[in-house]
């Protein structure tokens, strides 16, 4: 999953290194460590946009950010130190198991207050110094909301693949089993 996002000083891509902490070959969505990250918030985990408990759903324009955060257990989100909350001082609820591997492709899911997983499509949004990397359920009313560009990443609007990879979360269907931790390198 490329984090598009351009250092303000130099114009050079930041690099993010993180490691997937898989330690089963089921589906369950799994935890990200960064290794370069914040110290305090080491998990890349979902901040919730919104500080009330709004379902992530087609037809809703609610959205998470990709940040840092530190571990909760899976379920719905809950109020948790994370980096967003830290920078501006307000409380958001926080995922930090948002992470499914499907193939060579991270995927995000979003557990809603119902406990329902909801399979999301990360995008970019333009801000002043750079990208700020979120997700959704729906591209189209997202943008509706938005004065900011924002970019599909990658290039799915149709949110096919995380629909169905949710739906094999929410089914408990297995997966393929891969490695216990896998190291990769993303361009944030």
């Amino acid at each position: 999953l490329p984090l598009p996002r351009v250092s303000a000083s130099s114009g050079a891509p930041l690099v993010l290194k993180v490691v997937l902490n898989r330690c089963d070959g089921s589906s369950k969505p799994f935890e990200i460590t960064t290794l370069n990250g914040f110290d305090d918030f080491p998990l890349l985990g979902a901040v919730s946009d919104t500080t009330v408990g709004e379902a992530l759903r087609k037809g809703s324009s609610g959205s998470i950010r990709v940040a840092g955060v530190t571990s909760v257990p899976f379920g719905p989100a809950r109020h948790g130190p994370n980096a967003v909350t830290s920078h501006i001082g307000t409380p958001f609820r926080i995922e930090s198991a948002v992470w499914t591997l499907r193939g060579q492709t991270l995927q995000l899911t979003w557990v809603n207050p119902n406990g329902r997983a909801q399979g999301l499509i990360p995008v970019a949004v333009a801000e002043t110094v750079g990208f700020i990397l979120s997700a959704t359920a729906d591209v189209d009313q997202f943008r509706q909301t938005t004065s900011a560009t924002v970019t599909v990443v990658p290039e799915d609007t149709s949110g096919a693949t995380a629909d169905l990879y949710a739906s094999r979360i929410n089914s408990g269907a297995p997966s393929r089993p891969i490695s216990r931790r896998r190291d990769f390198t993303g361009v944030a």
